[in-house]
């Protein structure tokens, strides 16, 4: 969009701040959760309350449902697999071990056009 790709800041915020913020803001959301009132008098029906869960989860559950099939479908530890995917990401090149390792993993090279 501006002719340069974008910096490590932001590519930070992208991929690690924003889906750990979204994921602490949905468990805090489960936790403290109380029904939803319209006033001080009227709660809404269960129905209700399980068609707005229903619509909120609908457009985050994405972001953890994607982390557990990329570490799922990708061979190694959890340590080799998580290193592999944000080197990637974020264009860091991998030292000797690293590379080995990413080569033998089964893991999709993912191509982003940020």
């Amino acid at each position: 969009m501006l002719g340069a790709p974008p910096n490590m800041f932001f590519k930070v915020c992208w991929w690690v701040i924003s889906p750990l913020l979204v994921m602490i803001i949905l468990i805090s959301s489960i936790v403290q959760y109380s029904p939803a009132r319209y006033g001080k008098t009227y709660t809404y029906p269960p129905w209700a309350e399980v068609l707005g869960w229903f619509f909120s989860l609908c457009s985050i559950i994405w972001i953890p449902l994607g982390a557990v099939h990329t570490l799922y479908y990708s061979e190694g530890t959890l340590l080799q697999v998580s290193d592999c995917v944000c080197r990637t990401l974020l264009n860091i090149e991998p030292d000797y071990i690293t590379n080995q390792i990413c080569a033998n993993l089964n893991f999709p090279r993912i191509i982003i056009m940020v």
